[in-house]
């Protein structure tokens, strides 16, 4: 029996199914099957019809790189808006034409000495391919009526990935793919309860809010992942937690979300002295040890090892600090900047506010140009990313560790008040700008 051949064989025409086919074609490989058990495409987004059935991530996350979509209707978009969204990257991408529905796959072998998958397709002849891709969804049934997801794919052979990874039996990836990581279920949270005001309480094993973890999880693609994901996923990250349903929707310069970039440079501005205090502290290497560098190793938290440096440059300058590690020229910038702050808290601390603010209010800019506007490759993308990423991972940080878990718009107040009140009558010091009053 004479057998079809393809170069690749792809189960599953849901998403992952989808962007496996789009990177084939783009790599130049058309000769491609995509079968799938349903009569339509859209994996769960065809199957399941649940009310309330949305996605639980942002919606521009969920969307291929290379199909950004600009016209979301929300941040988390219903199901049916996500089928459509399907549908429309399949015609684009012309992948209909590769597609076989109310194709159910029995299983999979293969041939060692063909190098060659054979697949058995349940009432049709078998298929062979040089690669298999499986997309099959996760294997799980949850508990809502209606809400099944498919199984796995009976195996024959070498072990196979899903989500449209391409694999070849003889790679050393394949052998061992038992640690894998599944997102909570959609439908245990709603969308709308995850990023209300009054914030999910932080999980007793955690340490820190759900939401400043989710929060991370959107910014993921700042560290590794193309420019546009990382700078819509970068801001978007920032938004979920500084932006209130409340904030004015008027046209003036701190209305609508943009505000979130106001404070988020207010939280890094108030940041900053500790930690730049607190690197120096660490960086003090004199030859001998002198009374700082003891009292500095005595200290319990890096709030005392601060307070340390800000007495001794209050006393004698820069000069008090011996920065003789490979970091020296850098850190004697450090150490001047600092001494300027202390000399001129309110001042320096404003200044350094507008900075932040115009690095992250041009993230915001450069975000609106990839979704509205649909470019991804503008020339603004990387300098826009390379000033704001580690702005928005220290402004992040501090607001994933904030002491007592306070909300993200709370400590952004606390911080805008800090700025008044620094070195005043109240005695807050640069050190303890977003440490709560006691």
């Amino acid at each position: 029996m004479q057998r079809k051949y393809y170069e690749a064989v792809i189960v599953g025409a849901g998403f992952g199914g989808m962007g496996a086919a789009i990177q084939l074609n783009r790599l130049g490989t058309d000769n491609i099957a995509i079968l799938e058990r349903e009569d339509d495409l859209g994996g769960t987004w065809h199957v399941n019809r649940y009310p309330g059935l949305a996605v639980d991530i942002a919606s521009f996350t969920y969307s291929y790189s290379l199909a950004p979509n600009p016209y979301w209707s929300r941040m988390f978009a219903p199901g049916a808006e996500l089928k459509r969204y399907a549908e429309h990257t399949a015609d684009t991408y012309g992948l209909r034409r590769s597609m076989r529905f109310n194709t159910v796959v029995e299983g999979a072998r293969w041939d060692e000495r063909e190098q060659l998958w054979t697949v058995s397709v349940r009432d049709g002849e078998p298929l062979t391919a040089r690669y298999l891709l499986t997309a099959t969804g996760v294997p799980l049934a949850t508990q809502v009526p209606g809400h099944t997801r498919h199984g796995d794919l009976p195996r024959q052979g070498p072990p196979q990935h899903r989500l449209g990874r391409l694999l070849r039996p003889d790679r050393p990836e394949g052998r061992d793919h038992r640690h894998r990581r599944h997102r909570r279920p959609a439908h245990t949270a709603g969308r709308e309860e995850r990023h209300r005001a009054d914030r999910l309480p932080a999980h007793p094993d955690l340490g820190h809010s759900q939401n400043g973890l989710d929060a991370l999880e959107l910014a993921a693609a700042v560290n590794r992942g193309a420019l546009a994901p990382a700078v819509a996923g970068g801001w978007a990250a920032g938004e979920s937690l500084l932006v209130h349903a409340d904030d004015p929707k008027s046209d003036g310069e701190r209305s609508g979300k943009a505000i979130a970039a106001d404070r988020m440079a207010i939280i890094i501005a108030c940041s900053w002295p500790r930690a730049e205090l607190t690197t120096l502290a660490h960086r003090h290497n004199p030859s001998e040890p002198d009374d700082l560098f003891r009292a500095v190793a005595a200290c319990t938290t890096n709030r005392e090892a601060a307070r340390l440096v800000v007495s001794a440059l209050e006393a004698t300058g820069v000069e008090a600090l011996a920065l003789t590690k490979p970091t020296g020229y850098s850190d004697q910038a450090a150490a001047q900047r600092m001494v300027a702050l202390l000399a001129n808290p309110r001042s320096q601390l404003n200044d350094v506010t507008k900075a932040f603010r115009i690095a992250m209010r041009r993230l915001y800019r450069i975000r609106n140009i990839i979704l509205h506007g649909g470019a991804t490759h503008g020339v603004a993308l990387e300098a826009a990313l390379r000033t704001a990423a580690p702005l928005l991972g220290a402004g992040l940080d501090r607001i994933v560790h904030a002491t007592e878990n306070i909300d993200p718009l709370d400590l952004a107040a606390r911080a805008e008040v800090a700025l008044q009140l620094v070195h005043g009558e109240t005695g807050l010091t640069t050190v303890d700008l977003l440490e709560p009053v006691r």
